[in-house]
């Protein structure tokens, strides 16, 4: 279960693909719809980054 789409690609990405490659079924469960993270709606995706 991870926060946000990109977290698994960063922190665990590696232990997932090695446990499909041992045979293990791997699900992937994102809790956000993956929107810019702060809780201030006037700030850009821009000032963001």
């Amino acid at each position: 279960m991870v926060a946000h789409p990109d977290d698994a690609d960063f922190g665990c990405a590696g232990t997932m693909a090695l446990l499909c490659r041992a045979g293990w079924e791997v699900d992937l469960l994102v809790a956000t719809n993956g929107n810019k993270g702060t809780k201030d709606p006037n700030r850009t995706g821009q000032q963001l980054a």
